[in-house]
């Protein structure tokens, strides 16, 4: 049987799923309601510009103002249907090229995948996840905070020594020049 395609980039929608005590994010109340994604891929600061939910940080010293995003864990989420196909097939994958780092993945309420390694791309069989043919899945990503996850890695590990910036980043397999989810000391 030939492979069929479905690719999941459009329908996602986002919102804060904690704000480890940040009372920045607690004070808007908008973000913790599902607000439709503007693009997919997706990243939360530029989802929050776009909301107008932040200033544009390269203004003045707006990027200091909103480094309470980074601190905070995040939701996205979509639905979409099972392939009619779906039940005379062996497999049926869902490809991530990339999670940023701290992810997990729920189908239809059952953890699917967690990942802290944003170099690793995941291939899972979701085929005994599925619902029916012709009815929606839905999708939910947790990306925790990796400034939070950073110091809860560690105070298990130890510090490290970094001759840039924050030495929890040396915990992190994430992109360093993502500076906008990580806190620098200066």
């Amino acid at each position: 049987m030939p492979r069929e395609r479905l690719t999941l980039s459009s329908g996602w929608q986002w919102r804060l799923a904690n704000s480890n005590s940040s009372s920045k994010a607690d004070s808007i109340p908008e973000i913790k309601k599902w607000i439709p994604a503007s693009t997919f891929p997706s990243v939360i600061q530029l989802e929050l510009l776009h909301a107008k939910l932040l200033p544009d940080p390269n203004v003045g010293e707006n990027e200091r103002l909103i480094q309470w995003v980074g601190e905070a864990d995040w939701e996205y989420s979509c639905a979409f249907p099972t392939p009619y196909s779906a039940a005379s097939r062996d497999k049926i994958e869902l490809l991530f090229e990339g999670l940023d780092t701290f992810a997990t993945v729920q189908l239809n309420g059952k953890q699917i995948l967690q990942s802290d390694n944003m170099f690793i791309p995941h291939r899972v069989d979701i085929k005994d996840h599925l619902q029916p043919s012709g009815t929606d899945n839905e999708i939910v990503i947790l990306f925790e905070s990796a400034f939070k996850k950073g110091q809860e890695l560690e105070k298990t590990y130890g510090q490290r020594i970094s001759i840039m910036r924050d030495p929890k980043r040396m915990h992190i397999r994430k992109a360093q020049v993502s500076t906008a989810t990580m806190r620098t000391s200066d």
